[in-house]
């Protein structure tokens, strides 16, 4: 029923939901002020909109199937709490340039896409970051949804900003190495002329 080995066997009663456990849903209302979710259980869930995130909620519809995270249950009045932010696994100090991460991307902008890395803040993929060669827009290599590896860059601990690239530094390294130089191609042109000349 769910490709996510992660997510915990779905409950069929209120009774049956811890806090922190990991559910797979479907989207039933989208409100102003969230997202209600059914969870198989006899109420639907809410995921208030700071929970779901501006970004992540324009690329949300009725019927969507997402994963949540149980926030908070009140049985007595039966209502259900839910997240749709991952549960933080990393923090900010942690990551360093060159660490290899998976991560899903959570939105599309013309410049570059937007990746949860289970971070406090998602991660940004640079358009030229994502694909070697010219790419007119994101959308041509990834989809929302999607996992993708990705390197971390840089993160400015200040702004709270975490630059990623999906290029594997390593082909890049060849390939820089393969590339010959202005010098070189002009040494080469000038030993071609100097035997024509001959």
């Amino acid at each position: 029923m769910n490709s996510d080995k992660n997510a915990q066997e779905q409950p069929t009663t209120i009774h049956e939901l811890k806090k922190g456990m990991k559910l797979v849903g479907r989207v039933k209302t989208l409100a102003p002020f969230g997202v209600f979710v059914d969870i198989g259980v006899e109420r639907d869930g809410l995921v208030p909109i700071s929970q779901v995130g501006r970004r992540r909620l324009k690329n949300i519809s009725e019927g969507d199937k997402v994963t949540v995270w149980v926030k908070k249950v009140d049985r007595r009045h039966g209502r259900i709490r839910l997240t749709m932010r991952r549960p933080i696994k990393r923090r900010l100090r942690d990551l360093k340039p060159g660490m290899v991460l998976k991560g899903t991307v959570t939105d599309l902008t013309p410049f570059g896409a937007f990746v949860d890395i289970g971070a406090v803040r998602d991660g940004f993929v640079h358009i030229s970051e994502m694909a070697p060669g010219f790419i007119k827009n994101p959308d041509e290599v990834v989809s929302v949804g999607e996992e993708v590896e990705v390197h971390v860059v840089g993160v400015n601990q200040k702004k709270r900003q975490i630059d990623l690239s999906m290029l594997d530094p390593s082909l890049e390294k060849q390939e820089e190495e393969r590339l010959p130089t202005v010098m070189e191609l002009a040494f080469r042109e000038a030993m071609a002329r100097k035997k024509g000349n001959r």
